[in-house]
C-alpha cells in the first residue's frame, strides 16, 4: 500500500510542477506568450510572434518534458506524434476555451534544434529566459 501512495504522489509531485510551470510562465510573459496544455499538462504549446514551442512529457512523474520540438512562426502545426496521434488541447488559461491542434502533413516545417536541449534540461521558465537570450 505504502509503495501505491509513494507512486500517486510521485504523479500528483510531478503534474504540480508542470502546471505551475507553465502557469508561471504565462503570467511572466503574457503580453507576448500564449501558453496552453491538456488536462494532464502532458503536452503544452508556447506560441509568441516568431516561434513556436511544443513540449511533450511522456513520463507523467518528471516535471521535465521528453521531447520539445521548436518551429518558426510561419510553421504553426504542432509535430505528429506517435501513430499519427492528434492532440486536443482542453485548457488555455488565458482563453479559458477548448481548441483542437491536428498535425499536418503538408506543412513544410523550420525546426530551431539548436535550442531545444535547454526545454529538456531545465524548469520551464528557466529554459525560457534561457532560450530568449541565445536568441539574442
Amino acid at each position: 500500500m505504502q509503495a501505491f501512495l509513494e507512486k500517486i504522489d510521485d504523479y500528483l509531485q510531478a503534474f504540480v510542477a508542470r502546471r505551475e510551470q507553465a502557469l508561471t510562465l504565462e503570467v511572466t510573459h503574457e503580453e507576448e506568450l500564449s501558453v496552453s496544455s491538456d488536462a494532464a499538462v502532458a503536452y503544452v504549446q508556447i506560441s509568441s510572434q516568431t516561434y513556436t514551442i511544443y513540449l511533450v512529457y511522456d513520463d507523467l512523474c518528471s516535471s521535465l518534458p521528453k521531447r520539445v520540438t521548436i518551429l518558426q512562426n510561419s510553421q504553426l502545426a504542432p509535430p505528429p506524434l506517435a501513430s499519427g496521434q492528434q492532440v486536443a488541447f482542453v485548457y488555455s488559461s488565458s482563453s479559458k476555451e477548448a481548441t483542437t491542434a491536428t498535425p499536418s502533413k503538408s506543412a513544410k516545417r523550420t525546426r530551431i534544434v539548436a535550442h531545444e536541449h535547454l526545454f529538456l534540461e531545465h524548469p520551464l521558465a528557466t529554459a525560457y529566459s534561457y532560450f530568449l537570450d541565445e536568441l539574442k
